[in-house]
């Protein structure tokens, strides 16, 4: 034997040749492998000898192993998962050979269980595959992307001495393969040697291609630097760092760190820990290598505080050009306690594949000494969460357009001590385990483990293949129940756990994988494991220490090939869908399919609403709030479209139809808009936004959801629809007294009054007071206090500086949109005095929204295709003039009950041209709500003189002309008037005096650029 090895997670072997000797009679193995619970092997090449490897081990990763004139190239006797990418097999007598299976239903014996084998050739080899197919639920076995030449016998039953595959000259196989599979209609079976349907290889994610086959997925071993001289290799310790577990060696990294990037040169760490208690940046062109794993250690004051997460180390800053980015041998850790750390930070983009990468680092947290998270700190079941062992935010977070190439990586929080002779367990918290939002990453033999929430999350990501992922749940679950001990809503689509019942502590557990939102991801084996309940192990006898492993959200183009699970009662579990259960995919020890793809080609875990953000965080580039204010504003509230018409302020009536109002009473659009409220409450505390306070907008959507849904107990009938049933009075004293009695007026009322976001005034507090004296009740009636200051009638902003006084006899909102060629939406939406639109009273003085130009009806069976037909639109022109309507036109019938049968059929206000007095840059089509800003400065137009004050950051300007008022440059540039005055100080500070302010002639900016406000290159 060359070489025995029987390791677990971390180790690796890379870039050795074995010569054994080729006689017949020869026993030599080049690798023997009994067990371990690996790990990753990589560019081996092994010739001659009976075997070239045998392996056996729980999970495995290996790429590019080489095997020539080997009696049998490799031999595996036992797995529970594994995945073997490009392999060479030439010249062997047999290629693979897999020694039985995982056992019949319900076995509990363990030979191979599932297994891989992709983007490979087989040549010369009489017999390329050779394997025992029990029957149903025994190994999982899929060839994908494989080449035959030359080779007897492609694939081979030896029980049963019959081919499966047959081989040739030339046989190429795409996806192939035996074990359970869910289709893509959600129905799971066992497929017998059959076509498996292959993931659409991405092209951003593929490598090389082999003659006759498709490309294989890109693959790039850790550099070795042979060629650098000694004088571009920077040594830390001879430069100054100490790497002694002790002195904070975070300004001399980060100087050494900075010129090693600007110069070229390789930075080498030599064992040792090295305390930063600030955060270290790897900057762009940094080259980085350990030795032995070496360590950073985060530490102190700027790592404690859970609301603000910082970064122990930044790869790469936000906003950096392409480049290159390599670590190899590196360790990440912390001294506790540290509940804000984020362990690493990506934000690195790859300037060619695979440029943007880290081989042989891990993440380490706690169970070693000097890291404060040891037993006799955090010893387990206690009884309750000792706070000082809430050791970190989150290990790695791989930012929004970064890329990275992550190979045998390891992210462990310790459950046990491993300086302590007994190795007891313990308990340690992280929150998050890998957040992977970027544009592109290959995770080639990774592994998260005993993080609270997940231990993978891909969020908002595309292009990411992942090659034998193994997670475990913590052992301490569900004591505390997740997401205790830690906050949601820090980070991105953070889990809450709502929907898990109180009852149902198995819910309670860390999930080991989640795809929300996510594109082209391919999944090529996965390991995912529950081994503990409250530390009982009890729960693996009956298969259920946990209920779910893997969510899926709102996705397609998803591929997950031979995923693997231990007592986890549901494998994969799609928001809205069928879950696929362990119990009916049994394969020895563990549950195994051998793929899912249900997400394949359609949507799959399709929320109820596709959600909507009240910020983006492009948007919000230029302001100065922490990350986590900024994530909270722009989470997705997850509700129907319908509740963002609650932005504006104004008395919540009927909708009209009772499916429309379900829709918006969803019960999960309650819960989604208190965490947001609840995240930006809590995480933007001190902060303002464009002068408003951060809640203000989400606030009174959910004081308008709740408004609106609010029951009659008896009869559970909406309280508003009653309310539109009562009868018509001029005043309240007129009213019956069993209608002002009513449980549903009463409360009505009263919850208008429990809201500062609600439009509950004066004249609300004296009928509030009256309905309490007339039906003998009690409660507060004071006026809360407000969120924004409550402008004066002077100071009353309209869009259009145009209005409209009903008349006598009343109006509807119909009506006046009719008269007015306005938008009866838009009309509503700016008027908070309209309660009913079906009802104005008299005298009411209206403000008008911009005119449509032009404005049709419609009716109940019409379609957004059918009228843009009729009336010679191009596609999509209904949702552009109307942006209430839904993309999919499901909310314009129901629309009618309560704004009648109108609408726009031109741009309102129209569109403004750039070159004549009074426009406003470029062609722009005026939708209120953009971010305002400009990304590059533009000279400012000839023959205008620049207004007083006003900056010359900006990529939009508007020449003033008669007629001009500050309303409408904001709609033609999509500006917020807040902004617009800012950056053009010359028009005062209040709102009311800009229009009187402007100056004929003068240019405005209408689009400052992010960074307007800077005035250090000035």
């Amino acid at each position: 034997v060359f070489l025995g090895w029987s390791k677990c997670r971390g180790g690796r072997k890379v870039g050795a040749l074995t010569y054994n000797s080729e006689v017949p009679q020869s026993t030599q193995q080049g690798i023997y492998m009994e067990n371990g619970s690996g790990g990753f092997l990589a560019d081996l090449t092994f010739v001659g000898g009976n075997f070239g490897a045998y392996f056996g081990n729980q999970q495995f990763s290996t790429s590019h192993l080489v095997f020539v004139n080997c009696k049998t190239a490799v031999q595996v006797h036992w797995d529970w998962a594994w995945t073997m990418q490009d392999f060479v097999i030439e010249g062997c007598e047999n290629g693979l050979v897999v020694t039985g299976g995982a056992g019949g239903e319900h076995s509990t014996g363990q030979s191979l269980g599932s297994l891989i084998l992709m983007d490979t050739i087989v040549a010369n080899t009489p017999n390329g595959i050779v394997t025992s197919l029990h029957a149903e639920n025994s190994t999982s076995f899929l060839l994908q992307n494989v080449g035959f030449f030359n080779v007897k016998t492609a694939v081979t039953d030896s029980l049963q001495q019959r081919t499966l595959l047959a081989g040739g000259d030339e046989i190429y196989v795409e996806s192939w393969g035996f074990g359970r599979m869910t289709n893509k209609d959600g129905v799971g079976a066992f497929v017998n040697g059959e076509h498996i349907p292959a993931m659409n290889r991405s092209q951003e994610l593929t490598g090389v291609q082999y003659d006759k086959m498709k490309p294989s997925l890109f693959t790039r071993r850790r550099p070795k630097y042979y060629d650098v001289p000694a004088n571009k290799v920077m040594n830390v310790r001879a430069l100054g760092a100490k790497g002694d577990g002790k002195t904070d060696d975070t300004a001399v990294l980060n100087s050494i760190l900075s010129g090693a990037a600007n110069t070229s040169s390789v930075v080498y760490f030599p064992f040792g820990v090295y305390v930063v208690k600030d955060t270290l940046r790897f900057p762009m062109g940094s080259r980085i290598i350990g030795q032995v794993w070496s360590q950073i250690m985060g530490t102190g004051a700027n790592f404690e505080d859970e609301m603000q997460p910082r970064a122990v180390v930044q790869v790469g800053r936000p906003q950096d050009p392409p480049g290159i980015i390599e670590i190899q041998d590196m360790m990440f850790t912390v001294s506790g306690p540290t509940v804000g750390a984020i362990l690493l930070e990506w934000n690195a983009q790859e300037v060619s594949k695979g440029s943007a990468g880290m081989w042989d680092s891990h993440f380490r947290v706690g169970g070693a000494i000097g890291s404060n998270l040891q037993k006799g700190n955090c010893p387990k079941n206690t009884g309750q969460v000792n706070t000082q062992c809430k050791a970190a935010s989150m290990l790695l977070h791989l930012k929004p357009e970064s890329d990275a190439y992550l190979e045998n990586v390891w992210a462990w929080v310790a459950d046990h001590d491993l300086d302590q002779p007994n190795r007891d367990q313990i308990d340690i918290y992280v929150a998050r385990g890998m957040l992977i939002e970027s544009k592109k990453a290959w995770l080639w033999g990774t592994s998260s483990e005993h993080c609270v929430f997940y231990q993978y999350q891909i969020s908002g990501a595309s292009n990411i293949a992942m090659g034998m992922i193994q997670t475990e749940s913590p052992y301490y679950q569900p004591v505390p129940k997740a997401p205790q001990p830690f906050r949601t809503g820090l980070f991105p689509n953070d889990p809450t756990f709502n929907e898990c019942s109180t009852s149902d502590a198995r819910c309670y557990s860390a999930w080991a994988l989640r795809i929300i939102d996510s594109s082209a991801v391919y999944i090529l084996g996965a390991g995912l494991y529950s081994w503990f309940f409250d530390y009982s192990q009890e729960c693996l006898n009956t298969n259920d220490c946990q209920n779910r492993a893997v969510e899926i959200q709102q996705r397609s183009d998803l591929w997950v090939y031979n995923l693997c699970t231990k007592a986890i009662v549901e494998m994969v579990t799609p928001i809205g869908g069928v879950a696929t259960l362990a119990k009916d995919n049994i394969n020895g020890f563990l549950s195994s399919i051998l793929a899912w793809l249900e997400g394949s080609k359609d949507v799959t875990g399709q929320r109820d609403f596709e959600g909507f953000q009240l910020f983006t965080l492009n948007g919000l580039r230029n302001q100065n709030v922490p990350e986590t204010c900024k994530t909270a504003l722009s989470a997705k509230v997850l509700c129907d479209f319908w509740v963002s018409m609650f932005e504006e302020p104004g008395y919540r009536g009927t909708l009209g139809n009772k499916t429309l109002t379900d829709s918006v009473c969803d019960s999960g659009c309650g819960k989604s808009l208190q965490s947001w409220f609840d995240n930006v409450n809590a995480g933007c505390q001190g902060y303002n936004i464009s002068g408003e306070i951060p809640t203000l907008h989400g606030g009174r959507m959910w004081a308008g959801y709740n408004e609106t849904c609010l029951k009659d107990p008896e009869t559970g009938l909406y309280c508003n629809d009653l309310i539109a049933e009562f009868s018509s009075v001029t005043s309240i004293r007129e009213m019956p007294q069993s209608e002002m009695c009513s449980e549903c007026y009463i409360n009505r009322l009263a919850l208008m009054q429990s809201s500062s976001y609600s439009i509950y005034d004066d004249n609300y507090k004296s009928d509030l007071e009256l309905v309490y004296e007339t039906c003998g009740e009690t409660g507060p009636t004071d006026t809360p206090p407000p969120v924004s200051p409550r402008p004066d009638e002077g100071s009353t902003l309209c869009v259009s500086e145009k209005w409209h006084t009903v008349s006598q006899g009343g109006a509807s909102c119909e009506q006046v949109a009719s008269i007015n060629n306005v938008s009866a939406v838009a009309l509503y939406s700016m008027n908070p005095q309209i309660f009913d639109c079906n009802s104005i009273p008299d005298n009411t003085e209206l403000c008008l929204p911009l005119s449509c130009g032009r404005i049709i009806s419609y009716t109940d069976q019409d379609t957004c295709s059918g009228l843009e037909a009729a009336h010679d639109f191009e596609p999509g022109d209904v949702q552009r003039f109307n942006p209430w309507v839904y993309r999919d036109c499901s909310n314009l019938a129901g629309a009618i009950g309560f704004f009648g049968n109108l609408l726009c059929a031109a741009l309102q206000n129209g569109e403004y041209v750039h070159g004549t007095p009074g426009s406003g840059g470029d062609t722009v089509t005026p939708h209120p709500g953009g971010t305002g800003y400009t990304s590059f400065p533009i000279d400012p137009p000839n023959n205008a003189t620049i207004a007083e004050g006003t900056t010359i950051k900006c990529g939009r300007w508007h020449v003033s002309a008669e007629g001009d008022s500050c309303a409408t440059i904001c709609l033609s540039s999509d500006i917020n008037i807040a902004l617009f005055v800012a950056a053009n100080p010359s028009l005062g500070s209040e709102y009311s005096e800009c229009t009187s302010s402007l100056v004929s002639g003068n240019a405005y900016c209408s689009g400052p650029t992010y960074d307007w406000e800077d005035t250090e290159d000035l």
